[in-house]
């Protein structure tokens, strides 16, 4: 006997049909559903969703805008507070004169200083300080310094002429004024018929603190700005200027790995690969930081054309746990990059993924190379020397362990730079003494407008 009218069974835990927990399909207060109108819940829902994402991203934008700004505003202050109070220095000092800022990088600004010699028949000696703007920049300047006094004797390296690690400990403890009198006339005896001790410019700063280094200053300016001028005059570079600069580039990338680690005023010799490997990674090595010197008539290799010269090291870093060949590998990879932006004056961002091939070899040296070369087209670059393009392609090749080694790419480089006129019959007036002075003196030493 069923205790419930039509639930079978008469079971209590199932109520029968048209019970309000359990309504039929087809009763009045439960209308079937619509799949339609639950999508397009569901479709609505989920572009709120979206709409709130992209809300917040741009709120999280605006953010990070606003801290951008502020970051830079604040190292705009900084850097100029810092250019405030170093020529404010210098502008009462009795031994140095600051004569103009060089320029300035994240973390440091450089400055040219010129001793305040009172004898009129000596030389004037100018040299380079450093100074940091931040915490940051007080870790890179520290790392320099460090990093320098291992390049003490290489000749493609800037030469550090001495530093501090705070300018504070040269502040003049107080003295009876007598010790003073005295203190001070012996000092202008010796600056006035001696010497003025590069040191004596840390007293001038002693006002403030922090790391501060004194480097050689070199007079032909960086390579960018030579550069800039080559892109306004529409100059191009002859190819002994090019195998010149790549020698020194790749004697400076010798020294990153076998420094000379020379004393205090240790003579500059050439880079060779010989001696303790210490691979050590600059990490920075572009246009700006490349300077140029002079012409040097006792040095073979630079009697007609200026050395160039490695400088900031703030970023650099010594290799170990055999990692030596590592830093090599990619100091050379950049020399050959930095040389095809000599080349084609631009600055381009090298990426292994696009690549061509010339005879045989796939390489990323593609800005001086053609895709259709191999099948008869045109190498851009006509005149640019055979063997320093394949050179270079080389160093860019796609397989690592087939780009030339260290030593082969010195002995390359030394021969191409070696070159005489007479190797360019084509091309004797282009590549002849005079038309490199001529090309030398407009885009280095001659002034802006020529």
């Amino acid at each position: 006997m069923d205790f419930f009218p039509g639930n079978p069974g008469g079971f209590p835990g199932n109520p029968p049909p048209g019970f309000p927990g359990n309504p039929p399909q087809n009763f009045p207060g439960n209308p079937p559903p619509n799949p339609d109108a639950r999508a397009q819940a569901e479709a609505a829902q989920q572009a709120a969703r979206i709409a709130q994402l992209e809300q917040n991203f741009r709120d999280a934008q605006g953010r990070i805008n606003q801290q951008n700004l502020e970051l830079k505003i604040n190292k705009e202050h900084i850097l100029s507070l810092t250019k405030r109070d170093l020529s404010l220095s210098f502008a009462h000092s009795r031994e140095w004169v600051f004569e103009k800022f060089l320029g300035n990088g994240t973390y440091g600004v450089t400055a040219l200083l010129r001793d305040r010699d009172p004898l009129s028949n000596r030389h004037h000696k100018r040299v380079v300080l450093k100074r940091s703007l931040a915490v940051q920049g007080n870790k890179d300047l520290l790392n320099e310094i460090i990093m320098l006094k291992l390049m003490r004797g290489n000749a493609h390296h800037a030469q550090i002429i001495t530093s501090t690690d705070d300018v504070a400990n040269y502040r003049r403890k107080p003295r009876p004024m007598v010790i003073r009198v005295m203190r001070r006339f012996l000092d202008l005896f010796q600056i006035g018929l001696f010497s003025n001790p590069p040191k004596n410019v840390f007293r001038t700063l002693s006002i403030s603190d922090g790391p501060a280094l004194l480097m050689e200053y070199l007079e032909g300016g960086d390579l960018l700005h030579m550069m800039e001028r080559q892109n306004r005059l529409n100059l191009r570079l002859p190819n002994r200027i090019l195998w010149s600069f790549f020698l020194c580039l790749v004697r400076a990338s010798v020294g990153l790995s076998y420094p000379k680690q020379g004393g205090v005023d240790a003579p500059q010799e050439l880079e060779e690969v010989k001696g303790e490997e210490k691979g050590i990674l600059h990490g920075d090595l572009f246009p700006r930081n490349i300077m140029i010197g002079s012409v040097e008539n006792d040095v073979p290799e630079h009697v007609t054309i200026p050395r160039l010269k490695l400088i900031d090291f703030g970023m650099a870093v010594e290799a170990s746990g055999g990692r030596q060949a590592i830093a090599a590998a990619r100091n050379n990879l950049s020399v050959a990059e930095l040389m095809i932006t000599l080349i084609t004056r631009n600055p381009f961002v090298f990426d292994l993924k696009f690549t061509g091939e010339y005879e045989g070899i796939l390489t990323g040296a593609t800005p001086i190379i053609s895709a259709g070369a191999p099948y008869g087209g045109a190498l851009p670059f006509p005149r640019l020397d055979r063997d320093l393009r394949l050179l270079l392609v080389e160093c860019l090749n796609v397989v690592e362990a087939d780009r030339p080694p260290m030593d082969q790419l010195l002995r390359r480089a030394r021969l191409g730079a070696a070159k005489p006129v007479s190797a360019y019959p084509i091309l004797d007036i282009e590549e002849s003494d005079r038309y490199i002075n001529e090309t030398l003196t407009r885009l280095v030493y001659a002034p802006e407008e020529i």
